[in-house]
């Protein structure tokens, strides 16, 4: 069993190889929702590291590792995700100044984040789209659904984007309260996992010691899916202009604006804004890597070793369903980072 400044480092490395590498899996998968996964993960690895550190600002030295970590394994990632790190460690700082409420600090930590997540998606659209997105989703929605109800488009518009958006706040919001109680629990899971079985953590370690042997002998896009299915959607409100005539002139230009609007604002951000905000960012990251130089390294060093507790521990839970599933993955996931030897620490 390791001390509560290793259980630290080790989640901390963890959390990083999470916001490094996580989102590309779940991209390369086309998995829906791949921010609520990442940030789920972030909510769950900021209240670990607030149960086991001594000192809570170790919460801070965390994000800030995690922060140059990902910046060094992952260069290209886009700043509001450096951003949404940032405000979760801040999030974290905050809410677990004590333990006492240890549950509900991480329910609320949850709920904020996953917040954060969907407003900050939907604000980010309404900013490179304008407010003519969420009309152009109404008018396409009405239309569909006078398709299918034959009803007449024009007695019938209902709020669809607001639909959409309520709906998609929602799912974060409850995911964060489910993710919170998650999190709370997982303490728990470990000392009994910890106290009945030594089993899983000795095979770990053996594959540990065998991939240190391997690495010794071998020593952003411009338009996401979510941005191309939107432009799509407003060339199909040009097209059916031009063919039914219940979409009027204005509907097929305000269309076109969007379309404008879009390519402007994200030449603007990817040429310009962007390149500029990112390298101010990276000068603080760079200052701040100097003082926390080995804390970086161990994590970029442990990484290898993590991946290969990680595939072994979903390989053991694949038997369980469900929730229980997820459970047992955690569960065994941080039982071995607790208790196997890792090289080079």
């Amino acid at each position: 069993m390791i001390d509560n400044n290793s259980m630290v480092q080790r989640l901390t490395a963890l959390w990083a190889l999470s916001e490094a590498a996580f989102g590309g899996v779940l991209h390369a998968f086309q998995v829906p929702f791949t921010g609520l996964f990442i940030n789920a993960s972030a909510v769950i690895f900021i209240t670990l590291i607030a149960y086991y550190s001594q000192n809570k600002s170790a919460l801070i030295k965390a994000t800030l590792v995690v922060l140059i970590v990902k910046a060094t394994v992952s260069p290209h990632t886009p700043l509001n995700a450096y951003f949404a790190v940032t405000m979760q460690g801040l999030l974290g700082l905050l809410l677990f100044r004590s333990l006492k409420y240890f549950t509900a600090s991480a329910i609320v930590l949850g709920f904020l984040t996953m917040f954060q997540s969907a407003l900050q998606r939907i604000i980010v659209l309404t900013i490179i789209f304008g407010n003519n997105l969420w009309e152009s989703i109404d008018i396409f929605g009405n239309y569909l659904v006078d398709q299918i109800t034959f009803l007449d488009l024009n007695q019938s518009q209902l709020n669809i984007s607001l639909w959409l958006i309520s709906g998609y706040v929602i799912i974060h919001l409850i995911a964060g309260v489910l993710v919170g109680i998650f999190s709370a629990k997982i303490p728990g899971w470990v000392k009994v996992e910890m106290e009945e079985n030594h089993d899983f953590s000795a095979v770990i370690n053996s594959k540990i010691q065998e991939q240190s042997k391997t690495n010794r002998k071998r020593k952003n896009r411009f338009l996401r899916p979510g941005s191309i299915a939107i432009i799509m959607l407003a060339l199909s409100i040009i097209i059916l202009t031009y063919v039914f005539p219940q979409f009027n002139d204005s509907q097929g230009k305000m269309a076109i604006i969007m379309i404008v609007r879009s390519i402007v604002i994200m030449f603007l951000w990817y040429a310009i804004a962007g390149p500029l905000l990112r390298k101010v960012y990276y000068r603080y990251l760079a200052n701040k890597k100097s003082k926390y130089t080995e804390e970086v390294e161990q994590s970029v060093r442990l990484m290898p070793f993590l991946k290969v507790m990680v595939v072994n521990s979903w390989t053991a839970s694949k038997k369980y369903s469900g929730l229980s599933k997820f459970k047992r993955f955690i569960t065994l996931l941080i039982v071995t980072l607790f208790t196997v030897e890792l090289p080079q620490e």
